[in-house]
């Protein structure tokens, strides 16, 4: 995870963009502009004007809180460039600006990234939508889904890459209702064959990073002049902006189903997904990826933990569990990088167990810092952090993930700004429009930031 510096004192709280003041919205604009020219020079996307204005159309939507209700790619688009112009900019190559720009926001803003965060999301989608990733159902809700990743940091996580999530829907070429025809539709129009399952998803979202590394790098050892002309350090910006560390979490998906409480069919635990962990390991990352704790028809007794909980835990891993001491904990409330992810408020009131050969870790937490009931429980499965000197980094993460802050990014996105709603003629034209209103919302997100720090110094 390594060493960060942080020059501001961290702000923890909800972002809205509605809230920017008139500076803030300015410095939005300006983000949105900076990031997206230093990407387009280190990754030789070429004239970047026009999708900085278009995302720059969609945060002033945002913070209008009129894009919640979909955008339309017309109106965008009006008294800034031709629709059909736009369309052009709508390649995979604006998947790597994109991933870039949003990660250059780092240090113009003078932070770094300490972990990807990724789970997925329904979005709501029209009635009469038939667009990629929606699987209409007989009485159901319209949902599609979404696969997020986005960076965390001290006090922002920004979404810099957001895709449609196919798994479990007849645009899923592995399912046994995939519609070929469909399939075969969005492929041609798209540019490149559809991921499936979610290991395919993960691949493919792995895929376009190192893509996008291997471009910065290229322009790093180029010595290429952007680096100095936006004041980015080309070392630190590769080392601390393109982090291996990643929190796999909940990843819903599938058709939607009638019952308004379980709008997913299907929900996959990573962690428990061989493919999935596969996947991550040959992409070179490490981390932790949640785990079901258990069968679904079995109601978990947080009271009952020690009696019964970890007993079939134990049995279903084939191995004892060791319990991690206190002072371990403790040892990770007062490091550094952990302070810095707000890990250590509640170490006293958290409880882990590992099982080394399952290479999981079962954590729980009581109702209070003297003991009490058990109030929750999950489990996490460490990807290359099994060693005694990556457990650190393995129980920090773990705690970073019961925090509001990886999920909160992506709530506020799609309360600002839902996918579904989009208002475009074809898979290629929303996509685009999802991704630049990812640079949108990471700018938003970053201007609303340092608009709190300005706050807080000015505080008397």
């Amino acid at each position: 995870m390594g060493n960060q510096e942080l020059n501001s004192s961290p702000v923890y709280g909800p972002v809205k963009l509605s809230r920017l003041d008139t500076r803030g919205r300015r410095e939005l604009s300006e983000l949105v502009r900076r990031s997206a020219d230093f990407a387009a020079q280190v990754t030789g996307y070429g004239d970047v004007h026009p999708i900085a204005q278009l995302a720059d159309a969609i945060a002033a939507e945002m913070a209008g809180e009129t894009a919640r209700e979909g955008v339309a790619l017309d109106a965008l688009c009006k008294r800034r460039t031709g629709e059909g112009h736009i369309r052009e900019f709508f390649t995979e190559s604006l998947r790597d600006l994109v991933d870039v720009a949003v990660r250059a926001l780092l240090p113009l803003t003078n932070r770094t990234a300490i972990h990807e965060y990724l789970r997925s999301e329904p979005v709501r989608v029209g009635k009469e939508s038939h667009a990629i990733g929606v699987d209409h159902q007989k009485g159901a809700p319209h949902v599609a889904h979404v696969l997020v990743c986005s960076l965390g940091c001290c006090d922002r996580n920004l979404i810099h890459q957001m895709e449609w999530l196919l798994s479990g829907t007849h645009d899923d070429h592995s399912s046994p209702r995939a519609n070929r025809a469909r399939i075969a539709g969005f492929a041609a129009e798209l540019e490149g064959a559809l991921p499936g399952p979610l290991s395919e998803h993960l691949s493919s979202t792995f895929t376009a990073e190192a893509r996008a590394l291997a471009k910065v790098t290229f322009a790093i050892r180029g010595r290429h002049p952007a680096f100095m002309a936006f004041g980015i350090d080309p070392e630190r910006f590769e080392r601390y902006c393109f982090p291996k560390c990643v929190i796999l979490d909940r990843m819903p998906g599938g058709r939607p189903q009638p019952s308004p409480a379980a709008l997913s069919s299907m929900e996959v635990f990573p962690g428990d997904d061989e493919s999935v962990i596969t996947t991550v390991e040959a992409a070179g990352k490490y981390g932790i990826a949640r785990c079901e704790l258990n069968e679904p028809e079995v109601k978990v007794e947080y009271s009952a933990l020690e009696d019964a909980l970890l007993p079939a835990l134990e049995e279903r891993f084939g191995e004892r569990a060791e319990q991690v001491s206190p002072q371990r904990l403790n040892a990770v409330a007062e490091w550094s990088l952990a302070n810095l992810l707000g890990v250590g408020a509640n170490i006293r009131q958290v409880r882990i167990w590992r099982f080394p050969k399952a290479e999981r870790l079962f954590r729980a937490m009581q109702a209070s810092d003297e003991g009490g009931e058990f109030i929750d429980a999950d489990i996490w499965r460490t990807i290359r952090l099994s060693d005694e000197d990556a457990l650190k980094a393995a129980f920090a993460l773990v705690e970073r993930a019961q925090q509001p802050w990886p999920r909160s990014c992506i709530t506020r996105h799609r309360k600002e700004f839902e996918p579904g709603l989009v208002k475009a003629s074809s898979a290629r034209a929303r996509t685009g429009l999802m991704r630049a209103s990812l640079l949108a919302s990471a700018a938003g997100a970053s201007a609303h930031r340092e608009m709190e720090i300005r706050g807080l110094r000015e505080l008397p």
